[in-house]
Formats: C-alpha cells, structure tokens, sequence
C-alpha cells in the first residue's frame, strides 16, 4: 500500500457551499466574504487571481491565496472569524468549499 493518498474514510466532505461575485466593498476588503462559520473544520477557497486572506476589515497583508487552485485551510489554521479577502476586484467570482 503507497503512501501519500486518503482512504474514503479520511476524506473531508466539501460541499460546494457558494460562490461570491464580489461587491465593492468585498473587494475593498471592508465586507466579508467569507461569513462566521463556528462549526467549520475546513475551507477551500478558490479566487481568480493571486489576493490575501485576512481576518480584519481594511487590512491590506494576510495570507496568500494562489488564482485557480483550492487553497484549504483545516484543523488550527480554519478559523471561524468572518474573513475578508484584499486584491481583488468588484465583480470577480470567488468559490468556496466548506466542511
């Protein structure tokens, strides 16, 4: 048996929760897009180009998160706070999974 790949029963059920087209004010970074989430053990968050993740309104540094891929953040690293997103633009289309 290799290493390195999950079992049915290790895996994490995402579930395609939502996709934000941002507003202005998501954009900006003053808005959440990513609402409370208190019984959240994972997130996947998917944008269209390279932003930062952050835990604040108005905060421009943070956590980078990569265009087109699922960036994922479980255990201690999933916070449940709202997180806001900096970088990007009004109108782009953010995906996020959640478990």
């Amino acid at each position: 048996m290799g290493r390195g790949f999950e079992t049915a029963e290790m895996a994490q059920k995402f579930n395609d929760d939502y996709t934000v087209k941002l507003n202005q004010k998501q954009a900006d970074g003053t808005e959440s897009v990513i609402p409370e989430g208190s019984g959240r053990n994972s997130l996947k968050i998917v944008p269209p180009s390279k932003c930062y993740l952050t835990l604040k309104p108005g905060d421009t540094a943070g956590i980078p998160l990569f265009a087109g891929v699922a960036n994922e953040f479980s255990g201690v690293q999933c916070p449940s706070n709202p997180l806001f997103i900096y970088g990007l633009a009004k109108d782009d289309v953010v995906v996020v999974w959640s478990a």
